[in-house]
């Protein structure tokens, strides 16, 4: 005599533990939108903040590439990665069959206006590290003209940063709002490999 279980038979606590073994794009990919059920415990699985590091990792890894206009972030999990991820999408360039309108809806309420001379890049840190020590340098030799030219270099390129820290505040405060409205409509689940 056989006997055999159904996967669905079993109690939550051993499904979560289940889940849990699971990369974040297999659990959503293998059980959103089976049942009421494994939404349910995906939704229990999901943290309802976002991760402030992940997000500001890939503010960096965009960064490069943006130039002045409005964008959303849009929250993603491909098969490589075990985390959502954000993307920067230009409103202009929104539209797409793959996202269903109810996300994109919820994606561009939160828009926002990029200024690119606010970004601080990289090598505009370098820029300022650089002009910090020649000012030092003009002001212990004396020179107070070179130390003027520097210390205007210092303070504009501060500046910049201070807007760029700003900036990127911004849109993490905007990507934990879609995250929110997402996770409240049980909508994650269509971010995923899409």
């Amino acid at each position: 005599m056989s006997s055999t279980t159904k996967f669905e038979v079993l109690p939550d606590e051993l499904l979560i533990i289940i889940l849990k073994k699971l990369r974040l794009h297999d659990r959503y990919y293998s059980f959103a939108r089976l049942n009421c059920r494994f939404d349910s415990l995906l939704k229990y699985l999901t943290p309802q903040e976002i991760c402030k590091t992940d997000i500001e990792d890939d503010i960096e890894w965009f960064r490069e590439d943006l130039t002045r206009g409005r964008y959303f972030t849009f929250p993603y999990s491909d098969k490589t990665s075990d985390r959502f991820g954000w993307v920067m999408v230009p409103v202009a360039q929104s539209s797409s069959e793959n996202i269903p309108d109810s996300v994109t809806r919820i994606c561009k309420k939160y828009a926002f206006d990029l200024e690119k001379s606010f970004f601080f890049l990289s090598s505009d840190e370098e820029r300022l590290q650089r002009a910090q020590e020649q000012a030092a340098r003009c002001q212990m030799n004396g020179d107070s003209h070179g130390w003027e030219i520097h210390m205007e270099t210092t303070h504009s390129l501060e500046i910049k940063k201070v807007k760029s820290e700003e900036q990127d505040a911004m849109i993490i405060e905007t990507a934990q709002k879609i995250w929110a409205e997402l996770f409240e409509e049980n909508l994650l689940r269509f971010c995923v490999d899409i």
